[in-house]
């Protein structure tokens, strides 16, 4: 996290994948964060075991961008409307 701060990337979220679970007894799963997010994907590459949860994962993460991007995109739309609107 160092490395992000000092790039200026710190507040961007992030998606923490563990590896290799099939080397440990940890089971394929998902940590959640903050307001619910998923926070980490425990999987294993080699076995394929958890990479569903991690299309999950990345599933949630594009939809809540597109969500997010779509709503700025109208409130400008709106706003640039209402400004014409009353000239």
């Amino acid at each position: 996290n160092q490395v992000l701060k000092e790039i200026g990337a710190d507040q961007i979220p992030q998606l923490l994948i563990w590896n290799k679970i099939d080397a440990t007894d940890l089971p394929p799963s998902l940590e959640f964060g903050e307001y619910g997010r998923i926070h980490r994907v425990f999987l294993s590459a080699k076995t394929g075991r958890g990479v569903d949860l991690l299309r999950e994962a990345l599933t949630q993460i594009l939809s809540a961008h597109t969500l997010s991007t779509s709503v700025n995109e109208e409130r400008a739309l709106e706003y640039h409307d209402a400004r014409f609107d009353s000239q």
